[in-house]
């Protein structure tokens, strides 16, 4: 899965990032999609648009007072909101007979409860 997020990251945006960990995971029950957000750093590469996939990347500080400006989905305000404050999920990437771990995301913080809307 790590592999494919760098790759959608660098298709999409033509930066490279370092994954810190997955801050939520979010199921929309009408298309039947689920979302596993991950929280990242950038390393390198100047945000790019790309052709059929992004109209607009840029870099930019957001903060929960300028956030409306940036982001007007409520379900991707909500993400983005968790990923601000993150509280990580652990997730393992392992091979199995024999075990082998491959890579591993550990819980960062204890979760709080905060009211969104």
């Amino acid at each position: 899965m790590e592999e494919a997020i760098h790759r959608e990251i660098l298709e999409e945006t033509r930066t490279k990032v370092r994954l810190i960990g997955i801050t939520g995971i979010y199921q929309n029950m009408t298309n039947g999609v689920t979302c596993i957000v991950f929280r990242g750093e950038h390393l390198s590469g100047e945000p790019t648009t790309a052709e059929n996939e992004t109209s607009e990347v840029v870099f930019t500080k957001l903060t929960s007072e300028n956030i409306d400006e940036f982001i007007t989905r409520k379900q991707f305000k909500s993400r983005t909101l968790d990923a601000m404050a993150p509280n990580y999920l652990p997730y393992e990437a392992f091979k199995a007979r024999p075990y082998e771990l491959v890579s591993r995301f550990e819980v960062k913080k204890e979760f709080e409860s905060r009211e969104l809307y």
